[in-house]
């Protein structure tokens, strides 16, 4: 599949709404900035963001703004839900977060090849510890 804007736009949207692995490559590599922990490979991405979004919590990132290029896509997201889970070692508190996420995907084949996550964890912790 060759990369255009058209293509960046609809594979990243379409991820952003449903979740669905397929849009990430097999050896895609997600990097979450605040803590430098790498996920590697489809699977393991999958199963991260699987924990924090329907365990650790209980939420969804809504889209703030979106920018898209042939080869890049950056998304700028409210995470808005309920901390349900273990997260950094704190348990389930049931209390409502609302986190500014950052993400810089980078794209290839019609792919998420990479992404750069930024998530304010010190806004997350903060909200579920005060």
């Amino acid at each position: 599949m060759t990369d255009s804007i058209e293509s960046t736009r609809t594979t990243l949207e379409a991820y952003w709404r449903e979740h669905d692995p397929k849009y990430v490559a097999e050896d895609a590599v997600f990097i979450m900035l605040p803590t430098g922990e790498e996920m590697h490979g489809r699977k393991t991405i999958d199963e991260h963001l699987k924990a924090f979004y329907h365990g650790s919590l209980t939420a969804n990132a809504e889209v703030v703004g979106s920018i898209f290029s042939e080869k890049r896509g950056l998304l700028e997201a409210m995470v808005v839900g309920k901390h349900t889970g273990d997260f950094a070692g704190i348990p389930a508190t049931g209390r409502d977060v609302r986190v500014p996420l950052a993400v810089v995907y980078d794209m290839e084949n019609g792919l998420i090849k990479k992404a750069h996550i930024y998530l304010m964890v010190n806004v997350l912790i903060n909200q579920i510890t005060s």
